[in-house]
């Protein structure tokens, strides 16, 4: 078989995008058996593809596929929710560290934090509060399903002065600060902004500590305001009303960059999501095929909409195709100029 094409040992879900980034050279893939797999990319050469210890079907109905998130990963852990339920699973492990069933009305968002120790559920108006729990390791549990421990609630997300910081959290991610050890952002997406805190965290969920103000981000010609959960530090991407506009934030300088592709008419659905490119470039799913997004402003069309991309190499992406999952094959990029 020729050295571009990479068999798969099971064809896979074809997935809009690439279902979680677990680093800048990394991705996971669904199985047609439900087991989840690792997609890894070195710096040049075919990608290594390693099946982890998680099959969905041993956790969730037989019919999870009609309801189902993947959120974030961190680590070795991976975030899931279903209809009203919330997973955190242990890939090397096999089980899920947390359970949680909400009632009728859960979160309006959650996410890891960076080490995926903590849990953080955003409940939305009018009780406006935040739930974090801690999640277990996985050599603690003797079971196949962690159950949680009771949840410390608090307000610091929610109100500063006494007014409501946030209005509608639909999404939120926790990226860690390179070289400042338990310092992360925390960002979450609202209707018609987003707010950024820079925070301390512990061993515990009691042990968070808040550092200076938070930042609201506002301006965006749309709302609601998606954060999205692929990353590159600096850089955090934005969203905006179902994937109308996109834009890359630079948490250290506070400067945003709006991606000028042309948009479809109506906007709905131009942008599909993003994954790490070479460099400062990123690999944009739009309406009418991938693009190459570079910081600087540029943008080239790199793939049409057969496939979906998996990762880059400096030789070229590779890639899903969307008519035989059973392999990914490489799809020669042209190069930066």
């Amino acid at each position: 078989m020729p050295a571009d094409i990479i068999p798969l040992p099971e064809p896979c879900i074809v997935p809009v995008i690439p279902y979680c980034v677990v680093t800048g050279d990394s991705i996971i893939l669904e199985g047609s058996s439900g087991r989840l797999w690792v997609v890894a990319f070195g710096k040049d050469g075919p990608p290594d593809v390693r099946p982890t210890s998680i099959i969905l079907s041993d956790f969730l109905p037989s019919n999870y596929r009609e309801d189902y998130v993947f959120h974030q990963c961190a680590g070795d852990r991976i975030l899931v929710t279903y209809e009203a339920g919330v997973y955190v699973f242990s890939l090397s492990a096999g089980r899920a560290l947390l359970s949680l069933r909400w009632p009728k009305s859960g979160p309006a968002s959650q996410c890891l934090s960076p080490d995926g120790t903590l849990l953080l559920a955003f409940h939305d108006l009018p009780a406006s509060f935040t739930s974090i729990y801690s999640v277990p390791d996985a050599a603690a549990r003797g079971d196949q399903t962690g159950q949680p421990e009771e949840d410390f609630r608090t307000t610091i997300f929610n109100y500063q002065d006494d007014e409501p910081l946030l209005d509608k959290p639909g999404s939120a991610l926790a990226v860690a600060i390179p070289d400042q050890l338990g310092l992360c952002h925390l960002l979450i997406g609202c209707f018609g902004y987003a707010v950024d805190w820079k925070l301390a965290l512990g061993s515990r969920p009691d042990s968070i500590r808040v550092q200076g103000q938070p930042r609201k981000i506002r301006d965006f010609v749309y709302d609601p305001i998606t954060v999205a959960q692929t990353f590159k530090y600096p850089y955090v991407f934005f969203s905006d009303l179902f994937g109308s506009g996109l834009s890359a934030f630079n948490l250290e300088t506070g400067i945003r960059a709006d991606c000028s592709w042309t948009p479809k008419k109506g906007g709905y659905g131009t942008f599909d999501g993003l994954l790490p490119g070479l460099g400062e470039s990123f690999l944009v799913d739009t309406h009418n095929g991938w693009i190459r997004w570079s910081l600087d402003g540029r943008t080239e069309r790199i793939s049409t909409v057969d496939f979906v991309l998996l990762g880059e190499t400096e030789s070229g992406v590779w890639a899903l195709p969307k008519d035989d999952p059973t392999r990914i094959v490489k799809v020669p990029l042209p190069a930066i100029s």
